[in-house]
């Protein structure tokens, strides 16, 4: 297990002192004076453990994202034989006594554009955490769920999910602040994880984890989880939740926010956190399935390539991440749209330019369709990482010389999202 505190003891002392002051706050802050100073104080520094690292390590399902470049910088597994020990002293820890308590449902209330944040709060924890397993994504989202309601915690998704996250160390949630964020989630699987977060948000409840506020592999042993009180395992984690009163239903009294902060680290992926985008002008769509006729992004067509010379070109689409472009393009020149595409391309490590002569032809939204793509008239696509790039016309409309610059059904087929040019079919 890894620990993102330099030194635990600081780690114990920063948290412990900025979960007493919201304590203050709690009604319950009497109740439990003598828990938190007691041996079980600890319990406050733990940190949500990746489900997305562990898991992929110790789950077939997970074996070949295990071997993908998303997950080089992984953390390394212990020695075979602590990992033995600690599997061997979980498995020795006994469940706590009594029947699972199932929490409460949250029905989240407030504006559309708070709404919209905590579901891509939700969703980044739900997916950097737990990969593509949506029981496992569902149990990290209950874990959130579950913190937002108790006293020791913030009281909105956002704040929850990226406590601490701008200090290197001492981030609740490891991702917040060990770069993972940098890599780029997968269209179909964030939506899939948004989808999670919004039934979340609107009184799912998974009920396997029981009132959780932490978690860790059984492969290790940390040594916070004895203070706390084992109360259920899904797969290969186990979940914990602080014993006597300060774990027992009356002590998830806290009022959820409705006001949800933007987080500068989830731009690249959601609009909604966007500096600059007018509270309310995004609504419940999906993220990253946005329409082009969507308020969000008729917002952010007018600035998204500001001073840039067009070249007689009209920019129809761009995607929420900002790295995937759509153009009506003018039926002369085609020599400017490659000229136009490299403009655009610039300082982007990852980046498409896709055209089209026909209005009708122009996709509403990403992913683009099959038949969208088919009419494309001009493609580029350049991924600085894999040094790969695609760049075609459509010969029957503007014949090339070189007839490696006419595009084909293969070329058309490259994902206007993921970076390593991963085909979308």
């Amino acid at each position: 297990m890894r620990i993102t505190c330099a030194q635990a003891a600081l780690c114990i002392r920063d948290v412990t002192v900025a979960a007493a002051r919201r304590l203050r706050k709690a009604t319950l802050v009497m109740a439990s004076v003598a828990l938190l100073t007691s041996s079980t104080a600890p319990g406050l520094t733990s940190q949500v453990q990746p489900l997305t690292r562990e898991i992929s390590f110790v789950d077939p399902l997970f074996a070949e994202r295990s071997r993908s470049p998303d997950v080089a910088d992984a953390m390394p597994l212990p020695p075979l034989a602590q990992r033995e020990q600690a599997l061997a002293v979980n498995a020795a820890v006994p469940f706590a006594v009594g029947p699972l308590t199932p929490p409460r449902p949250l029905h989240w209330r407030g504006y559309p554009h708070d709404l919209e944040r905590a579901i891509d709060c939700l969703a980044s924890a739900e997916y950097y955490e737990a990969g593509q397993d949506e029981e496992g994504q569902r149990a990290v989202a209950q874990v959130v769920l579950n913190r937002v309601r108790h006293p020791a915690f913030p009281n909105s998704v956002c704040a929850v999910v990226y406590e601490g996250a701008a200090r290197t160390t001492g981030c609740q949630f490891t991702f917040t602040c060990d770069g993972s964020l940098r890599r780029r989630p997968i269209p179909a699987a964030w939506d899939k994880a948004r989808g999670i977060a919004r039934a979340a948000l609107g009184g799912a409840v998974f009920t396997a984890v029981g009132l959780a506020t932490h978690y860790h592999t059984d492969w290790v042993h940390p040594a916070w989880s004895s203070q706390l009180a084992k109360i259920a395992q899904v797969r290969t984690h186990i979940f914990l939740r602080w014993p006597g009163a300060w774990g027992r239903p009356a002590a998830f009294s806290q009022t959820p926010s409705a006001n949800e902060p933007r987080e500068a680290k989830l731009a690249p992926y959601s609009p909604v956190h966007r500096i600059g985008l007018a509270d309310g002008a995004a609504g419940p769509a999906p993220a990253t399935a946005l329409r082009s006729d969507h308020p969000a992004v008729m917002d952010t067509l007018p600035n998204a390539l500001p001073g840039l010379n067009l070249r007689g070109s009209k920019l129809a689409l761009v995607h929420p991440q900002g790295d995937a472009f759509g153009f009506l393009l003018p039926s002369t020149y085609p020599g400017a749209f490659g000229l136009l595409a490299l403009d655009v391309c610039r300082a982007r490590d990852f980046c498409k330019v896709m055209g089209w002569t026909q209005p009708d032809a122009i996709p509403k939204g990403f992913p683009v369709p099959l038949d969208s793509r088919r009419r494309l008239a001009f493609l580029y696509v350049h991924d600085r990482a894999s040094h790969r790039e695609v760049l075609g016309w459509d010969c029957t409309l503007f014949p090339r010389k070189d007839p490696g610059e006419c595009l084909d059904e293969a070329a058309t087929r490259w994902d206007a999202v993921m970076p390593g040019l991963h085909s979308s079919d």
